[in-house]
């Protein structure tokens, strides 16, 4: 399976409202509401609720196909609590708070009825479906217990610690054949050294990197090395309003901003060469990170065109692995996790 890896800021911390989908638990939606309809395995089909401790998770419905029913916000931030959750993203940025990162399911080959209704844009469901998400990381020091309305569900674990949350485990059984799930993060790496980590490290941003990754991960598999098919955590308050400290602003009449410059990209390393793809015109900076945050090479190209360029690169007797490349240019920056063969 290939999956790529693409971190690119979204402008997370201006305060213009963002445009974001959250999971149809009680009531009708305030205002707009979207469906993304995923039609899923045919043969052997075990999409369901694996965990039983909510069989009735809020705005999904499970058979052969796995419908996702969302209640859209305007929102300035999303709030922190003690564990991490997801929303849908719907417009060009995440709110303040949040990362944006995408899911490909890629799913039933034959006889394939997916569909959507209302608009999901960035997100795209045709022959398969790539949605796109914020994450909110967790605050271990946050006494919120629910980041938003009770009306709503959210992707989450949640908290053994907090009460009155009920917990689904949703598997989507997708294609089995010739299966292509992957994910996209695009979060920048630099926005990454404020949150709550171990800031000893000697390279704090690729621990971050990380760290998000595999607590998304946690999110939507069983485990890291099974990614052929999805199991979405989900969570809904129990309790009633006034259990809830009022936590996150919701807000429905913000006005939504352009999407922000597109960052340099990472195509690809091999032994001798990074592949790169540049916006603009400029000085570059090319990392080979490794996980555990040590660099293992710098290179800087001077006056690089836009266009797609190949940077020559001597990776002498690096052991193969996986590695994080992290160009920087013009004051933006990308990394992509690697497999150096």
């Amino acid at each position: 399976m290939n999956k790529l890896f693409v971190l690119i800021p979204l402008a997370a911390s201006m305060c213009f409202g963002a445009r974001i989908g959250v999971l149809k638990n009680t009531g009708s939606c305030p205002g707009e509401q979207v469906l993304i309809d995923l039609d899923v395995e045919d043969s052997n089909n075990h999409t369901g609720v694996k965990n039983k401790t909510d069989p009735n998770p809020p705005g999904i419905t499970l058979g052969s196909h796995a419908k996702f029913t969302y209640c859209v916000l305007n929102v300035n931030s999303l709030t922190r609590v003690p564990y991490s959750y997801f929303v849908l993203r719907l417009g060009n940025k995440c709110p303040t708070g949040s990362y944006a990162f995408s899911h490909h399911h890629d799913t039933e080959d034959s006889r394939n009825r997916n569909g959507h209704s209302g608009n999901i844009s960035p997100s795209v469901v045709n022959s398969n479906a790539t949605l796109e998400y914020c994450y909110v990381p967790k605050n271990d020091s946050s006494k919120v217990k629910y980041p938003v309305d009770i009306k709503y569900g959210v992707f989450s674990r949640g908290s053994s610690s907090i009460s009155k949350i009920a917990h689904s485990e949703i598997f989507i059984d997708d294609e089995d054949s010739n299966n292509s799930n992957s994910d996209e993060f695009h979060f920048s790496a630099s926005d990454l050294v404020s949150q709550d980590i171990d800031h000893s490290l000697q390279y704090p941003e690729a621990q971050a990197i990380y760290n998000f990754m595999m607590d998304i991960y946690s999110l939507l598999y069983s485990s890291p090395d099974d990614l052929h098919n999805t199991t979405y955590h989900v969570i809904k308050w129990t309790g009633t309003a006034n259990d809830l400290k009022k936590s996150s602003v919701v807000e429905e009449s913000v006005p939504m901003v352009a999407a922000v410059p597109t960052a340099p990209a990472v195509k690809g390393l091999n032994r001798s060469l990074v592949s790169v793809e540049l916006k603009s015109a400029g000085d570059v900076k090319v990392s080979v990170v490794g996980i555990n945050g040590a660099v293992i090479a710098n290179v800087t190209e001077k006056n690089l065109q836009p266009g797609d360029h190949q940077i020559k690169w001597n990776s002498g007797m690096i052991p193969s692995g996986r590695y994080i490349v992290k160009i920087e240019q013009n004051g933006m920056v990308d990394a992509k996790n690697v497999i150096l063969k």
